[in-house]
């Protein structure tokens, strides 16, 4: 038989399909034939919202999928993780800190960088948040932009660039440029100049 879909990923022995009716179908990686399907809409209540991010996570023996649902206090972006030979699934638990603004952008090993306003480090296997990078618009309302500089996994850093709104007599702009640890949510280094 013919399957029309996406393909989110690809696992050991499994190919993970969307298909437009919100499914999501295991099929054998060799034969191409169906080892099992999930029906999203039975994960979630009855008439909540759900969106998914194409992007098929590894740990262990499972696979996780970042989701976007409705939960008791607002939207939340949590993990479906699915067993590859089964097909067995369940969803991480709603996390207030992790709201449907998430943007997922990396995996490191069992954690999930994602970002909005600020930069998170998420916990893939419970969809608990690690740490948070808040943007300087949280801290003072005298920052007014906060640029990501780069991003680099292997070295384990964030740099980013903070330009204050000018509040001297000077009228000149204060620029902060500071080095994260990505991994231990601490700074490595940070200077100022204007």
């Amino acid at each position: 038989s013919e399957l029309s879909g996406f393909v989110l990923g690809i696992g050991e022995d499994t190919v993970f399909v969307l298909t437009s009716d919100d499914r999501i179908y295991g099929l054998d990686k060799r034969t191409g034939s169906e080892k099992w399907k999930i029906y999203l809409k039975l994960l979630v209540e009855e008439n909540d919202h759900y969106s998914l991010y194409p992007q098929v996570i590894q740990l262990s023996e499972s696979y996780y999928l970042p989701v976007v649902t409705d939960c008791p206090n607002g939207q939340s972006l949590r993990f479906l993780k699915i067993d590859e030979n089964s097909g067995q699934s369940g969803l991480t638990q709603c996390n207030t800190e992790a709201d449907e603004s998430l943007v997922p952008l990396v995996v490191l090993g069992d954690q999930l960088f994602a970002a909005d306003e600020s930069f998170y480090n998420l916990n893939i296997e419970d969809g608990s948040v690690n740490w948070i990078i808040r943007s300087p618009r949280d801290i003072s309302s005298s920052f007014a932009k906060l640029n990501v500089l780069d991003f680099n996994i292997d070295k384990g850093v964030l740099s980013q660039q903070m330009v204050s709104t000018p509040i001297t007599e000077t009228n000149r702009e204060v620029v902060e440029d500071q080095r994260w640890d990505i991994l231990n949510s601490s700074i490595k280094k940070g200077f100022l100049f204007e």
